[in-house]
């Protein structure tokens, strides 16, 4: 059967093209004996506000990782999925979430290259999803400022294309970040605490272009 395979593709396609498929998978049991949070207090003179970090309690990460890896003749498919279960354990935080985590995080990744008269074109393609996540410990019974200070679940796509030319060793790209120009929250943080009704946050990068040239000594 296999020299009957090799055979049709030499006749139809004049060389042999095989796929390829690997799988990882990792769990993940992280015990953290002093997990770290910033807090926001009052400062000595009304209206000012210091942010401190502090040690809030041990915590434990549960989950696992996954990562899937396929060549189809050129193109080559890369896919990964995270979950992650994490809770505090002990300490005056426990029930509520740890900061900065997503307990699902997914992301698919294709690269294409092409050969031309002119040099190697190449195609990828980056789509990474998270769920919600907080930035600032929530206060119970607020909801407001559990919205404010999180981020719910979002994805961001970027790509790039670049053309290695045969004829010099030169390499010119471009690129497209965030190209759903998603609107999120890159941090965020409370005020609440300190005194001031306020939640700041960062936004996210919108939709942005670029070019580049790459030269190899």
């Amino acid at each position: 059967n296999q020299a009957k395979f090799v055979y049709s593709q030499l006749k139809e396609k004049g060389k042999v093209t095989r796929g390829w498929l690997g799988v990882s998978i990792m769990s993940v049991s992280e015990r953290a004996k002093a997990i770290q949070q910033s807090f926001n207090i009052p400062g000595v003179t009304p209206g000012n506000v210091y942010t401190v970090v502090r040690n809030v309690g041990e915590g434990r990460l549960y989950g696992a990782e996954f990562e899937v890896t396929a060549l189809i003749e050129r193109l080559r498919l890369t896919g990964a999925l995270g979950l992650i279960e994490p809770k505090f354990k002990s300490g005056p935080f426990v029930g509520t979430p740890i900061t900065n985590v997503s307990k699902t995080t997914w992301s698919i990744a294709p690269n294409y290259p092409i050969e031309t008269s002119i040099g190697v074109l190449t195609l990828v393609s980056d789509y990474n999803w998270r769920s919600r996540l907080y930035y600032f410990s929530p206060i119970p019974g607020n909801p407001a400022q559990n919205e404010a200070v999180s981020q719910k679940g979002f994805g961001v796509w970027k790509a790039r294309v670049s053309l290695r030319l045969s004829s010099s060793p030169v390499t010119l790209s471009l690129w497209a970040l965030n190209l759903a120009d998603v609107e999120y929250k890159l941090r965020a943080t409370s005020l609440i605490p300190g005194g001031l009704p306020f939640e700041p946050y960062m936004a996210g990068p919108p939709r942005t272009y670029a070019a580049g040239v790459r030269f190899e000594f």
